[in-house]
């Protein structure tokens, strides 16, 4: 995983645009294997202590939506290092004229 906070990556090849999103650095905990199973479920919040604002939504509605337009979702963490979040969505070809 890249050492910024966030690092926004493109890449169209073939058939699929792959789009990166890299969070890490001191203020991000990153999740262990345990949390990691469940990120896409409703409601979990991987820090249940409630220092971190949020409903446990956000990667549910994430993976629905990339879903929904044909694409695919996966994250990768680390305790202590980050989360890296990638998307891939399917290249549309857009008729000219």
């Amino acid at each position: 995983m890249p050492g910024n906070r966030h690092d926004h990556r493109r890449h169209v090849a073939g058939k699929w645009a792959h789009h990166g999103l890299y969070f890490g650095g001191n203020q991000f905990m990153g999740m262990s294997p345990e949390q990691l199973q469940r990120v896409f479920e409703r409601f979990y919040r991987a820090d249940a202590s409630g220092h971190i604002p949020g409903t446990g939504l956000g990667m549910s509605i994430v993976k629905e939506i990339i879903e929904i337009m044909g694409g695919k979702v996966s994250v990768n963490s680390e305790p202590a290092m980050g989360t890296a979040v990638t998307i891939l969505l399917p290249v549309v070809a857009v008729a000219e004229g």
